[in-house]
This record gives structure tokens, C-alpha cells and sequence, in this order.
């Protein structure tokens, strides 16, 4: 049998898992599982499986980092000890990872406590502590960009926003050049999503997010304009859509999912598609 990738979303009370696989290089979405209990049997990943969980955003603590390459030692350490250095505990409570955001050395780099780890592998059905090399993790936000980039119809080099609101949070991704450069998260306990003037305030406040994280990229490099933002979640209904439209004036759209890489999809499953994005990006490498 060959070998599957499997990814695994909490979008507030539901787990997604996604699995794929490749076929003659081509790579087909095999399953889409939602539920509220663990979906995988953790024995699988020691088998046919590989896993990966995405991290909620509000867990992680994100540095960009500028690291040429006439350092000694391996990246992932470098990035380990540029972003556990000011730490007062040590560097192996922590998970760390990175992401290359341009070709000149800068990087996104993560951290995140190993116990936060340990509690979402645990409640996915994976007993802790873990080793096994088949199941890791990744940031939620970055899940959502390389989802969109992998199987949406991201055809186009202009920075591009990616909003996705699950549950208690919204993932922010920026894409700039078929590249993730910058990635944010907004906390949605505060609004009330179904009245007016929560919908206002979100929108207003997710203008700040994204105004705020544009300066930051332009100070990094990227100067260009937003060229279009891309809204999707459960909570996301015609009323909300247009709220948030008002305060973005180049455009507020839908992220659109391939169909050809769902043969067994059917119709309802379909419109719900990109929902499944942050699953779908924890499967590609």
C-alpha cells in the first residue's frame, strides 16, 4: 500500500483529518474525515501513516530572523538558539521550527512550548511522551498558506491575505510571490459575529491586524500594496462578508480549492472545501 499523509485540524469543537497520497507523482485526496473524537488510530502512524497536527496560532510565538550563511552549525540549530536565547527556561522545553520566506536569509521562525505539544497529541489518541518520527506538528497559520499553495487556485504573485476563522480564532497568512512571508492570528472571543456592531468591530479590527502586519513587511522588503484578501470559516455568511468588504477596498474574495484533487468528494463536501485547507497544507512537506 502506499505511503499516506494525513493532517489534522480543530476548527472549534470538530477535528478534521485529511489523507493523501501520491499516484504516479500525482497527488489525490484519498480522505476528508470530520468528527469530535480522535479520527486516526495512532497505531497507523507507526505503519502506513505519516501525521501532522496543526499547532493553534495563539500557542506559538512567531520571530522573523535574519541568518547568513557563513555561521557554523546546522540551520535548525542556529534558528533554535536565535529564538530560545532570551528565554529564562531551557531550550529543551521547546519546540522550534522554521520557514524560509525569501532567498536572501530571512526566516519565519516558531516556538512553541513541547508541552502544549504533548496535551494535542494526547488528545488526539497518541499517548505521551512521543519519538515517533512520523508524527509532527506545525503551526496553524502556516498550514492555511501552504494549503492554499498546494491546492488552491493560487495562480497569481500578488500579496495576498489569507483569513481563516475557526472556533476561537482567526489564522492570518500572507502570501507574497507563491512565498508565505508573514503569518498573524486575531482572537474572535469578543465578537459577537451575529450582531452588527460585532461584525463592525471585527472587521475594523482586522483592518489594524493586517495594516500593522503590512507595515512590517515592508520594512522587511515587501513593498507592494495587498492585492487581495481572502476570507473563509464557518462564522463567514453574506453579512459578514460585506462588512469586512467595506474596509478593504481592493477586493475581498473566497479562497477556491481544485476540485480535480478530490475525485470522491461529492457535492455537499465540495463547497465546504476550504474549510479544509489548514488539514490540507499539514500533508504537503
Amino acid at each position: 500500500m502506499s505511503h499516506q499523509r494525513v493532517g489534522i485540524d480543530q476548527r472549534g469543537g470538530e477535528l478534521i483529518a485529511v489523507t493523501v497520497r501520491e499516484d504516479a507523482g500525482r497527488v489525490v485526496v484519498d480522505h476528508i474525515e470530520t468528527g469530535t473524537d480522535a479520527l486516526v488510530d495512532p497505531r497507523d502512524v507507526v505503519q502506513d501513516f505519516t501525521v501532522r497536527i496543526a499547532i493553534p496560532d495563539h500557542l506559538v510565538m512567531v520571530k522573523r530572523l535574519r541568518l547568513d550563511g557563513s555561521s557554523a552549525g546546522s540551520l535548525r540549530d542556529r534558528v533554535c538558539f536565535e529564538l530560545t536565547q532570551s528565554l529564562l527556561e531551557g531550550e529543551d522545553q521547546f519546540h522550534c521550527d522554521y520557514l524560509p520566506v525569501d532567498d536572501s536569509g530571512r526566516y519565519l521562525g516558531t516556538i512553541v512550548r513541547r508541552e502544549h505539544l504533548d496535551e494535542l497529541a494526547g488528545r488526539y489518541g497518541w499517548k505521551t511522551p512521543f519519538d515517533d518520527t512520523r508524527l509532527s506538528f506545525q503551526t496553524r497559520a502556516i498550514a492555511l498558506g501552504k494549503g492554499y499553495l498546494a491546492f488552491g487556485a493560487a495562480t497569481d504573485t500578488d500579496l495576498t491575505a489569507l483569513v481563516d476563522l475557526a472556533g476561537a480564532n482567526a489564522s492570518l497568512c500572507f502570501l507574497y510571490d507563491r512565498r508565505i512571508v508573514e503569518i498573524a492570528s486575531v482572537a474572535l472571543t469578543g465578537y459577537d459575529l451575529a450582531g452588527e456592531p460585532g461584525r463592525e468591530c471585527f472587521a475594523a479590527d482586522l483592518r489594524t491586524v493586517i495594516n500593522y502586519r503590512l507595515s512590517t513587511l515592508f520594512k522587511a522588503g515587501v513593498s507592494v500594496p495587498l492585492g487581495k484578501l481572502l476570507l473563509c470559516g464557518e462564522a463567514v455568511d453574506d453579512k459578514l462578508f460585506r462588512k469586512v468588504q467595506g474596509h478593504f477596498p481592493m477586493g475581498v474574495g473566497q479562497p477556491h480549492v481544485m476540485e480535480g484533487y478530490f475525485p470522491a468528494c461529492n457535492e455537499s463536501r465540495r463547497e465546504k472545501l476550504p474549510l479544509f485547507l489548514v488539514a490540507l497544507g499539514l500533508t504537503v512537506n
